[in-house]
């Protein structure tokens, strides 16, 4: 650890720092390093133009495989591939019960409560780089049709997925048509192509996935958050940035949901209250001794048992006034309190 971070470290060198990740259990494999980060560089500085004619992404990945096959090189593979639609290993009509059922009843209404987020958030995402509105019913019902399908083939729920969207419509993609025959091909990969998918390199798999992640991320709008110091959607990108990091995608987004929900609380919460004094010419009416030592009360804000004690605060200091008018407009709901 002293060499690692450079603690009397006189006279080590880079080799003997990365080596010393080997025994703090963190093996390097030297050609999975270059291979990832040759992708990341090539897909970078590929032209755009040319990427309608061939997707960086997928010239990365042949590219990868073959310097792979012919090189011999020492990384990991995607490896078998299965070739069948119907695992042996399915669900049956004949498999149902009631105490079955009260076993997985939690895990599975939780299993899709995540799918419906993940696959909103992709929706919501994908319809923001491609311009166009989600039909969030449409989602949810084919994704809930071909999730009650899938066990009796052997599958397990799926959702959509971010990345793979992602690639498509920085791809070209503009039409469901892109879905379809996405799916096709993954079919002919596995039935027909399955000894040369399964010789894809993964370092080549995780490049094109960072670069990926990367070209998702919209920077425009995160610099807006820290240029104009929006602290609660900060607190809410930062949150959900190591929640992902540290657990994954799904729970990162459910506890940013619930962050987002206790800022709108505290947010809803808080309302704001002038005072003024009548002013007559704008109410275009005459002006009255009367009513002289009467004001108007502005509020802006809900009001509800959260926000009654301060309005209750505001209004114990009108004692001496004659009358109060409020100026509600900005009221958007009101509660019995």
């Amino acid at each position: 650890i002293d060499n690692l971070f450079g603690v009397h470290s006189e006279g080590t060198n880079v080799i003997e720092k990365l080596s010393s990740y080997q025994t703090l259990g963190f093996p390097i494999n030297i050609a999975s390093l270059i291979m990832g980060g040759l992708v990341i560089l090539g897909m970078f500085i590929y032209p755009k133009k040319w990427s309608k004619r061939m997707p960086s992404s997928l010239l990365a990945i042949i590219l990868a495989t073959v310097v792979t096959l012919l090189c011999h090189l020492p990384v990991d593979t995607v490896g078998n591939i299965p070739q069948t639609l119907i695992s042996s290993n399915r669900l049956g009509l004949g498999d149902f019960s009631f105490s079955a059922l009260q076993q997985v009843e939690v895990p599975a209404i939780s299993i899709a409560l995540l799918g419906m987020i993940e696959s909103l958030l992709c929706g919501a995402s994908a319809g923001r780089m491609a311009n166009k509105s989600l039909d969030s019913n449409q989602e949810l019902v084919a994704q809930g049709v071909g999730n009650l399908l899938l066990p009796f083939f052997g599958g397990i729920p799926a959702t959509a997925a971010i990345a793979r969207t992602s690639v498509a419509i920085k791809s070209g993609a503009q039409t469901r048509l892109a879905g379809m025959i996405h799916a096709v091909v993954l079919l002919l990969s596995m039935l027909v192509f399955a000894p040369v998918m399964s010789q894809i390199p993964m370092p080549s798999l995780a490049g094109v996935l960072i670069v990926t992640a990367w070209r998702m991320n919209e920077w425009r709008t995160i610099k807006e958050l820290f240029v104009h110091k929006y602290w609660s959607a900060i607190l809410l990108f930062v949150l959900t940035m190591i929640c992902t990091v540290i657990f994954d995608l799904s729970i990162a987004i459910v506890i940013g949901i619930i962050g987002g929900c206790v800022f709108f609380v505290v947010k809803s919460a808080a309302i704001t209250i002038s005072l003024e004094t009548i002013d007559w010419q704008r109410m275009g009416l005459p002006e009255t001794e009367k009513l002289n030592n009467w004001t108007v009360v502005y509020i802006s804000g809900p009001l509800f048992f959260m926000s009654s004690e301060k309005l209750k605060n505001k209004l114990e200091e009108l004692n001496h006034h004659d009358g109060v008018i409020f100026s509600m407009r900005g009221v958007p709901s009101i509660d019995l309190t």
